[in-house]
């Protein structure tokens, strides 16, 4: 029964050979052609998706990475004493990283978009969270890349390490200047890279792949040396801004516990708030009644209570008259905005009332003159009646004119009785330019008359 369940756990069994992982270790760590190109189109990507704080874009930019090639590589190197394949790794990956922080530099430097996201400020302040990330990460990429068959592990890996946004928040960072975003994010990419080989070395150890011929005592000694010198280096940072991280987020679960008690009373009410754990302060704005003269100190010993002493507590109270009259100052502010948009719309209002009783003005004499044009002159079948511009060679509008159009029936109209409605139509529609058109025939009207 126990070596059943042993076998479960057995990563033997269903194990590629060590011939066949030698050369999948090696393909990942190549440099040039295919790896080279993805691994600038990735760090595009992902500079994209950190510049517009797209969480989808810069997944897909991790799951394109080539990055962990040479990382897989260097711990298969330190585990199996390959020292040129160590090298050569090593070598990669150093370019893999200056090609990365020279693309996300040109990229922030053209992009328009300056403002430091979510994402971006996510990946500037690593903890030891970050280092058992980057250990069962890189854990399980080993794992899946010594299978016989392929495994959808690796693209989860990827994800999960995230090698690939800290190399473009710390490109972002030599771009813009900020060299505290570049040591953070610098600092995230190494314990990923560090852990991750080390997870590799230990599993390859584990699954006891051949050693390289040239292996010698002396080069596992110095191995092994310059591990923990590695290991220490990374560990200690990261476990202080871990403990920083943890006593910040506890000081503020406290603070705001405390708050929520001290501020069950009916004679005062909170306003706003602010915790300052790296300070150890409470800045806190009161308003309504007076509030009791010990609610510093009982704030102090209750932080005291929770693991906080020496908290130092800043109470700004505006008191109801300063309420007031904040309130009285907005709604003045308001009302004053509220009358201005009320004026605007009337001026708009009377301008189209205006323009509209124009209009009909308009619509009213043009009926007037076509229903007398029509009595009259029985050979007219029909008026058409049309103001507008007429617009001289500079562009600039110099004459209102009205266009009349008559239509005549069979018979002719006389000559006489075309004088007779041009002298008609001139003394009837003032200062304006008239076109009459008869039919086909036009006859046109030079004569504006002077305003009376």
């Amino acid at each position: 029964m126990k070596s059943k369940f042993l076998y479960l756990f057995d990563l033997h069994h269903d194990q590629a050979e060590a011939a066949v992982i030698e050369r999948s270790v090696r393909e990942g760590v190549r440099v040039g052609g295919t790896n080279l190109w993805v691994l600038i189109f990735a760090i595009l990507v992902a500079s994209i998706g950190l510049n517009v704080n797209s969480t989808a874009v810069i997944i897909g930019a991790m799951l394109i990475s080539p990055l962990m090639g040479p990382i897989i590589g260097i711990g298969y190197g330190v585990a199996t004493n390959d020292v040129d394949l160590i090298r050569t790794s090593a070598r990669n990956l150093g370019l893999f990283i200056t090609i990365s922080l020279l693309t996300s530099i040109v990229y922030f430097k053209l992009s328009p978009l300056a403002q430091a996201h979510s994402e971006l400020l996510a990946r500037t302040t690593p903890t030891f969270w970050d280092v058992l990330i980057a250990f069962f990460g890189g854990s399980a990429g080993i794992v899946a890349q010594t299978r016989r068959h392929a495994s959808s592990v690796i693209p989860g890996v990827a994800i999960a390490t995230a090698l690939m946004p800290p190399l473009c928040t710390a490109g972002f960072g030599l771009a813009t200047g900020n060299f505290s975003f570049f040591a953070g994010a610098f600092f995230l990419f190494t314990i990923n890279s560090v852990f991750i080989a080390l997870s590799t070395a230990l599993f390859v150890k584990l699954m006891r792949l051949p050693q390289h011929a040239q292996a010698n005592p002396d080069m596992q000694r110095r191995t092994r040396q310059w591990i923990a010198v590695l290991l220490v280096a990374i560990i200690l940072p990261s476990t202080w801004l871990t403990y920083r991280l943890v006593k910040e987020e506890l000081f503020n679960q406290a603070a705001t516990a405390v708050l929520k008690a001290a501020s069950n009373n009916t004679d005062f009410f909170e306003l706003s708030h602010q915790f300052l754990p790296k300070q150890n302060t409470i800045i806190i704005t009161i308003g309504g009644g007076v509030p009791p003269k010990d609610l510093e100190s009982r704030i102090r010993q209750e932080m005291s209570l929770s693991g906080f002493p020496d908290v130092t507590v800043e109470i700004r109270y505006l008191g109801t008259a300063g309420l007031a009259s904040q309130l009285n100052q907005d709604m003045q502010q308001q009302y004053s905005t509220v009358l201005s948009q009320l004026s605007d719309s009337n001026r708009l209002l009377q301008t189209l009332a205006s323009q509209n009783q124009k209009l009909k003005e308009g619509l009213l004499d043009n009926d007037s003159l076509v229903q007398e044009i029509l009595a009259q002159y029985p050979a007219i079948s029909s008026v058409a009646i049309a103001a507008g511009k007429e617009e001289g060679r500079t562009g600039q509008p110099r004459n209102d004119v009205v266009l009349v159009n008559l239509l005549l029936s069979e018979r002719a109209l006389p000559y006489r009785d075309r004088q007779r409605i041009e002298g008609w139509l001139k003394a009837r529609i003032k200062n304006k330019r008239i076109i009459l058109l008869f039919g086909k025939a036009a006859s046109i009207i030079e004569a504006t008359q002077e305003a009376q």
